[in-house]
Order: C-alpha cells, then structure tokens, then sequence
C-alpha cells in the first residue's frame, strides 16, 4: 500500500511557507488521479518529464 504525504507550499518570498494537509491513502483521493495531463514534481519540486510531455511543451 502506497501513503502520499499532501503538503501545501506557498513558495512566494513574503510567506514562504509548508503546511502539512493530510495523508492520502485511497488513489482515488490524490492529486494525481485529481489533475489527469498534468506535470508530475519529484520531492525536489523538479518536473518528471514524460515522453508524452514535450510536444505539449514545446507548443
């Protein structure tokens, strides 16, 4: 079973903030089955690009 951490980051200079929200348990209830065709971030906040990504990028 797969437990994902759900952080709120507020990455603007005059907060600069991270707030625990919740774990999520059920996929169902992530971010990633939430938001389908959206760019996946590592735990350094860096893109993971898929093959599938580029031409949308390059548009």
């Amino acid at each position: 079973m797969d437990v994902r951490l759900r952080y709120c980051l507020d990455l603007r200079p005059c907060k600069l903030t991270c707030i625990f929200e919740k774990a999520v348990i059920k996929e169902a209830d992530s971010l990633i089955a939430a938001c389908l065709g959206e760019i996946r971030a590592d735990k350094y906040l860096l893109p993971v690009l898929q093959e599938a990504d580029y031409p949308r990028l390059a548009k």
